[in-house]
């Protein structure tokens, strides 16, 4: 192909034994702009090849040949393959030692603790009403208050250390 004058893209990447996406990027950037020959009707133009050439040239474009027999790209996506199931091993065995748990086991865990505490705090007032109202004293109606909210957060706070454990 190398004695064709005009040709499309794909037809000048493959006779230059360039990458496609190389000779995309070039034709976006304006490379080719002046070895462009015009279709009517047709969304992309032919391409100049000996022009093109002096203007990949003229502006010093990397060479992206495209490499064939090479075992680099394998080899790459065989360590990456390795990476993760390393990676998913090693994930299963810290949550079979109990150092990672799910997600949802958390959320689901910390909900009914959250859930029993706002509980716990509404029936408060049911529970102390009665006490409170035989108190005439301020300072021991604080104290009876203090004391019901304090067992309701330390509950709380038990049951989400329990959730850890």
């Amino acid at each position: 192909m190398r004695g064709k004058k005009n040709g499309t893209f794909a037809q000048y990447a493959r006779s230059r034994k360039i990458s496609r996406a190389s000779i995309s990027r070039a034709y976006k950037q304006g490379v080719f702009n002046g070895a462009l020959v015009e279709r009517p009707g047709r969304k992309y133009p032919l391409l100049d090849f000996k022009k093109a050439d002096a203007l990949r040239v003229q502006r010093q474009l990397p060479d992206t040949r495209v490499k064939t027999g090479d075992k680099s790209g394998f080899v790459e996506a065989r360590s990456w393959s390795e990476r993760y199931r390393a990676a998913n091993i090693k994930l299963a065995l810290e949550i079979k030692r109990g150092l990672l748990i799910r997600k949802r086991e958390v959320h689901d865990k910390a909900f009914t603790a959250g859930r029993q505490a706002r509980d716990a705090l509404f029936n408060i007032p049911d529970r102390v009403a009665a006490i409170l109202a035989a108190e005439s004293d301020e300072s021991r109606v604080k104290e009876i208050m203090q004391a019901e909210i304090e067992v309701v957060v330390n509950d709380y706070i038990k049951a989400l250390t329990a959730i850890t454990k």
